[in-house]
């Protein structure tokens, strides 16, 4: 949705350029600083959800449920540092641009863009409470001693490719 938000935007203000020779006003600062942001890490915590990121199992493929389960666990673990201290830097930036009302200079008026930086704040707790709750389902599963795949303990109902 937002991409199309996006591409509307752009192709009003080149349509609006073209024929009336008038151009929507910041519409690349409203693209960089926005869309392009939202795009990008709001969608973190979606495909983290749907197991649509990149992952690579060649060292486990042949392994049993069991020690997969491990592997993913661990791997989800140290990814949820990652996406902790991600958040927090995001969090301090945040809190900094918010302060000083970070904005950038368009043509005809200022534009604050320190509203941007709360997309990735969100966006990051979003992909932090996603890996948490992938990661308690299979610490469960393997308290329980249980022995499905991965992918069935993650929300998805494929295997990995």
């Amino acid at each position: 949705m937002l991409l199309l938000l996006m591409a509307f935007h752009v192709t009003a203000d080149v349509v609006s350029r073209s024929f009336f020779n008038a151009p929507i006003a910041a519409t690349l600062e409203f693209g960089t600083y926005y869309y392009m942001v939202a795009a990008s890490f709001l969608a973190l915590g979606y495909a983290q959800m749907r197991d649509h990121n990149v992952s690579v199992d060649i060292l486990v493929h042949g392994a049993g449920s069991r020690v997969r389960m491990i592997v993913e666990c661990v791997a989800l673990i140290i990814t949820l540092f990652y996406g902790v201290a991600f958040t927090w830097a995001s969090t301090l930036s945040a809190l900094e641009k918010t302060r000083v009302g970070a904005y950038t200079l368009t043509q005809f008026f200022n534009l604050a863009t320190w509203p941007s930086n709360w997309i990735l704040v969100v966006a990051g707790v979003v992909f932090c409470l996603v890996l948490l709750a992938q990661i308690l389902r299979l610490f469960v599963a393997l308290s329980r001693g249980e022995d499905r795949s991965v992918a069935q303990l993650i929300g998805q109902n494929r295997e990995s490719v």
